[in-house]
């Protein structure tokens, strides 16, 4: 068993005693409760966060007011939820906090099953990606030393589960766009504006290969390959600040055509559910993630990649293969044993629970 499977399973055998003392209690519907309100449930939610491990530092009693204290517990609560701590209990902590202890062992059954079919990491480096919780954790020796936020796909272009190695970094990356953002997104643009990709710095190139010309978007009939099967022109976004993929790119190959970039759009980082990508997965951090990987390649160095992201020449670096596992992981125990919960992005759990039920 991996630590992160035994740290999970002692918080299921925690909520399992629970169950078993039969101290539980469902807490009915409320409306919007703010710090030095008084509301009736409060009872409930204070010996709800005290059986959570939320409460700390005060005892469960029978005050109806929401005191500092229980505001306290509750932006724990809603810290290890993935929402914004403000102490207000709102929609989403409601819906939390009204959760059966069913649901909840359910929840942590799911993960532990998932957490047992990962790859194992014991020692070394390795990086994973957990796509509810949207963060990158990169391990060294089964301990974290590095963490950032992330941005994954849409619920309609989900990040796939998968498991493969950083092998390359790209610096000054071209943005060759997928065929089906060309149909659905490009080309409908250049019907309405034919110099719509001039203004995005996105070359249309005749082919693929090293030979191909850049051509004008007006000499082409667009309206044809809206619906085609293919599309014989290469739309590549030019290097540079404006550029979809930032300044750094990090290539782990798959079939999934999925790597992990920069991106001009800093300030979706500020909001707690980030699925807006088109599958790949965008790095709040995207440097220094790169001096990370320069600190153990000394092909890699870091003052010169800065010079060289100063200009608009792309530049490939091979590196020392590090695993990456992108994972869906909606309960997990943080380093600090704090049980992280986080919402069901993809529907992935009910899929799960279905399968479970069948067999």
């Amino acid at each position: 068993k991996t630590q992160l499977y035994i740290s999970l399973e002692k918080w299921y055998y925690h909520y399992l005693k629970i169950a078993r003392s039969r101290e539980w209690t469902v807490i009915p519907a409320f409306s919007t409760i703010k710090p030095g309100q008084s509301n009736r449930v409060i009872p409930l939610v204070r010996k709800r966060l005290y059986l959570s491990g939320d409460l700390q530092g005060c005892e469960p009693g029978s005050s109806s007011l929401y005191d500092p204290c229980l505001v306290k517990a509750v932006k724990r609560f809603q810290r290890r939820h993935g929402q914004r701590a403000d102490g207000v209990i709102g929609k989403n902590t409601r819906l939390a906090l009204r959760q059966s202890l069913n649901q909840i062992l359910t929840k942590l059954a799911l993960n532990l099953d998932r957490i047992q079919m990962m790859k194992r990491h014991d020692n070394g480096l390795h990086i994973m990606i957990n796509i509810p919780a949207f963060r990158l954790y990169f391990y060294t020796d089964g301990k974290v030393f590095q963490t950032m936020k992330v941005i994954t796909g849409k619920r309609n272009h989900p990040t796939p589960v998968f498991s493969k190695s950083v092998k390359t970094v790209v610096l000054n990356p071209y943005w060759n766009v997928p065929k089906s953002i060309i149909q659905k997104e490009m080309i409908p643009k250049l019907l309405r504006n034919p110099n719509a990709m001039k203004k995005q710095g996105i070359e249309i190139r005749n082919g693929w290969g090293p030979n191909a010309e850049k051509i004008s978007a007006r000499s082409v009939n667009w309206s044809q390959y809206r619906h085609s099967k293919t599309v014989p022109y290469r739309f590549a976004q030019v290097p540079g600040y404006k550029n979809a993929l930032g300044k750094v790119k990090f290539l782990f190959p798959n079939k999934f055509s999925v790597y992990m970039h920069d991106t001009p759009t800093k300030k979706l980082f500020r909001r707690n559910i980030r699925a807006y990508s088109h599958g790949c997965i965008r790095l709040e951090k995207p440097r220094e993630l790169m001096k990370t990987f320069a600190e153990l390649n000394p092909n890699l160095d870091y003052k010169k990649a800065q010079k060289i992201l100063k200009g608009k020449k792309q530049t490939y670096y091979n590196v020392q293969q590090v695993p990456v596992d992108v994972s869906y992981l909606t309960a997990w125990v943080d380093s600090n044993g704090i049980l992280q919960i986080r919402g069901d992005i993809y529907g992935y759990d009910k899929e799960q629970l279905k399968y479970r039920n069948r067999y």
